[in-house]
């Protein structure tokens, strides 16, 4: 049976990493290699990985010092001995017909990567079975960097994670995760997808990624943040080689989508830089016209002339009407 390592990124996971674990060792596919990075914890978790590894010869485990997400997946990489590569982050957990079903897929439309889809869930056991009627899309050659792009939080879809999804393993011997906390999974999808020849996703969802109370990203607009404006500006170099008019137009609106979903996040939570706003603002006033004239949904359209015009006005419509919401719900 041909063999599929997991690379598993750890840390400070305690409360979740047995159920992560747990659900990968419920497989129904039985030759996986399961490979747990322990990037530095400084809680329970090195030793929660020590002891599975302890009990099950499928599981391998590296412990290293901190360098974050990327620099773990890219640990695993180096000594995973699989022909095929899925990656689990730890806090979430998966069904367990989640390997064998994408290599099903895999070997019957002799793809070089299979991509399912997931659910955010607050729930403790999430019921795979109640699952959306199953749809799959086959993609080829120059159709395929087109498509991922289509797939987008606006539309109420997202293909961006390196989770929930299978690699052929040798579409990583020149490629890595970048070095960067936010937006690698983008890129590295991008540079994979850019090199392959065939492309599945499908519909049905075997992942649930895990949102706890505490877990939810409310934090304030920042330097760091713009980070998503350099991925999508890496992404249109590597077009440039490529010459896809179609990418080209899709980039152009993904980047302007970029200046408005970060000054979204002001408007929500604020910053501590308000220069930010402003260099966002004047950044999307000068790419407006690429969601105006794109197919996003229409409040998307009103709501980024609005952020052209003013930003802080916006968001304080945005407090108004929470504070009266929340004035509302307690009288």
């Amino acid at each position: 049976m041909t063999k599929i390592s997991v690379i598993v990124p750890v840390y400070n996971v305690e409360k979740y990493l047995c159920r992560c674990i747990d659900s990968i060792l419920a497989q129904d596919y039985s030759n996986l290699e399961i490979i747990l990075v322990n990037d530095g914890s400084t809680d329970q978790s090195g030793i929660i990985c020590d002891e599975y590894a302890r009990r099950f010869k499928k599981i391998k485990v590296i412990h290293k010092e901190n360098g974050g997400n990327y620099s773990a997946r890219n640990t695993g990489l180096n000594v995973a001995t699989g022909d095929y590569v899925g990656f689990i982050d730890s806090d979430d957990y998966i069904c367990n017909d989640m390997f064998s079903y994408l290599f099903k897929l895999m070997s019957e439309y002799d793809a070089d990567v299979v991509s399912a889809s997931y659910r955010v869930t607050t729930m403790e056991n999430f019921d795979f079975k109640h699952n959306f009627k199953e749809k799959i899309d086959v993609v080829r050659g120059m159709d395929i960097l087109p498509f991922y792009l289509k797939q987008d939080k606006i539309h109420s879809i997202n293909d961006y994670s390196v989770c929930s999804k299978l690699y052929r393993k040798q579409v990583f011997e020149r490629i890595r995760f970048e070095s960067g906390e936010l937006f690698e999974d983008v890129l590295i999808n991008f540079n994979i997808l850019s090199t392959i020849n065939v492309y599945v996703k499908t519909s049905k969802v075997v992942y649930a990624y895990y949102q706890s109370s505490e877990s939810v990203t409310r934090s304030k607009l920042s330097q760091r943040h713009l980070s998503a404006i350099d991925c999508v500006k890496k992404m249109m170099a590597i077009n440039k080689d490529l010459s896809n008019k179609e990418l080209t137009l899709l980039l152009n609106r993904k980047l302007s989508m970029t200046y408005f979903s970060l000054l979204a996040k002001y408007v929500r939570y604020g910053t501590d830089n308000i220069s930010l706003v402003s260099f966002l603002c004047v950044e999307l006033r000068k790419s407006i016209k690429n969601i105006l004239f794109s197919n996003v949904p229409l409040f998307v359209k009103i709501l980024s002339l609005f952020l052209c015009v003013s930003p802080r006005f916006v968001r304080g419509m945005f407090i108004g009407v929470k504070y009266f919401l929340c004035f509302k719900s307690s009288t």
